[in-house]
């Protein structure tokens, strides 16, 4: 047996050989390991110090330029505000634009943020339109157009004097006025300035309103509209009929017929309690209670 073993070809590896040539490689690699890691951590070094370069020239260079702004624009004598240029439709007085945003001539044309106020004068809820220029050396013109008030709202708590343009959108106090039609009927509590009214019963009443605006409907004197009746609006006239009951539908034409009636009831002298105009033929007339139904 020994001398077998001792016979053994001499090219044929032992198992401590095959285990000392196989940990060979990981021995290099492992060698290589720092070196790699060394040559990382100097990339992500000098990424780093370019971000921050990068990062400092961006800011150097924003900060420069409002500097250089500053000096030519905004601390420049030269676009001092000798003239504030500011027209309102009224409702929004021009006092109150001073006031409220410190307008002042001696001021730098450059010191207001167009924009800024622009936005903010949006939110005043009688303001439709807003146009901001400055007109050099030192005029800043400033125009404002006002939301017109078409109804009065029912108030809904001791107070509450809102109005509503033809757009539906909520008014405050400064635009309500008694002698606008009243809107009755409506289901909605809590609103405030500002928000736009969207619904269905609101946007008809509204529509009725700003048709009758039309000069051949002239004769349409509407004191108040109740629209808690999905079919009809109920209007309440100042004259010739007292009550009507006018369909959703086809307004303009319903509108017209009604004008049509009230011209002929002032050639006659006559007036009518309640007139049904949800039907399109034979439109019932109450003259008088309890006379009965009378077809025009």
């Amino acid at each position: 047996m020994w001398f077998r073993e001792q016979s053994e070809p001499a090219g044929r590896p032992r198992a401590n050989r095959r285990a000392r040539v196989s940990r060979d490689p990981i021995l290099a690699v492992s060698a290589r390991t720092p070196a790699q890691s060394k040559a990382r951590v100097r990339r992500v070094s000098a990424i780093a110090v370019l971000l921050v370069a990068l990062a400092g020239c961006v800011a150097a260079a924003y900060f420069g330029g409002q500097w250089v702004s500053d000096q030519l624009f905004a601390y420049n004598p030269l676009f001092t505000v000798h003239n504030l240029d500011i027209r309102t439709d009224g409702a929004v007085s021009s006092a109150r634009i001073r006031e409220r945003y410190n307008l002042r001539p001696g001021m730098n044309l450059f010191a207001v943020n167009l924009r800024t106020l622009h936005a903010d004068l949006m939110k005043i809820p009688e303001v439709r339109a807003v146009d901001i220029q400055r007109q050099l050396p030192g005029t800043l013109r400033l125009r404002i157009g006002e939301r017109v008030a078409l109804a009065r709202l029912a108030e809904d708590r001791p107070g509450a004097r809102l109005a509503v343009d033809r757009e539906g959108r909520v008014l405050g106090q400064s635009s309500w006025l008694a002698a606008l039609p009243l809107i009755t009927g409506w289901p909605k509590a809590g609103l405030q300035p500002g928000r736009r009214i969207t619904e269905r019963q609101m946007v008809d009443a509204l529509t009725v309103l700003d048709l009758c605006v039309a000069p051949h409907r002239n004769v349409i004197r509407i004191q108040s509209l109740d629209v808690s009746n999905a079919e009809y609006v109920e209007l309440h006239m100042a004259a010739r009929v007292k009550r009507v009951w006018l369909g959703r539908s086809r307004l303009e034409a319903r509108l017209d017929r009604l004008a049509d009636i009230l011209q002929e009831l002032a050639k006659l002298g006559r007036t009518l309690e309640f007139l049904d105009l949800t039907m399109d033929r034979n439109i019932p007339g109450l003259v008088a209670p309890p006379a009965g139904m009378e077809t025009l």
